[in-house]
């Protein structure tokens, strides 16, 4: 059973901008070092424990929301990219038959 005032943790970050939740790693007994949201009304018996020792402790960084992934390219744009290169390609290749 894991035990919030006793388990090692390290790594923790506020895990949104309120300042209620901490994300961190743990070392679970079984799982071995794991991703865990600690919040003062956890649902976990150690949850929320752990969350006022982290808070006690200090160091815990600041929020950095995930970035958002880039959008790929509008099909007509990437189209439109492969066309104009087969134009090209199609050019050259009339060139060398002429000559």
């Amino acid at each position: 059973m894991i035990d919030g005032a006793t388990i090692e943790y390290r790594n923790p970050a506020y895990a949104d901008t309120t300042g209620n939740a901490i994300q961190c790693e743990i070392d679970d007994p079984e799982y071995g070092w794991s991703f865990f949201v600690a919040t003062a009304n956890d649902v976990t018996p150690y949850g929320p424990v752990l969350y006022e020792r982290i808070k006690a402790d200090g160091g815990i960084g600041p929020f950095e929301p995930t970035p958002q992934p880039k959008r790929a390219p509008p099909r007509e744009v990437i189209l439109s990219a492969e066309i104009e290169e087969l134009k090209t390609r199609l050019a050259k290749l009339e060139g060398t038959m002429k000559k």
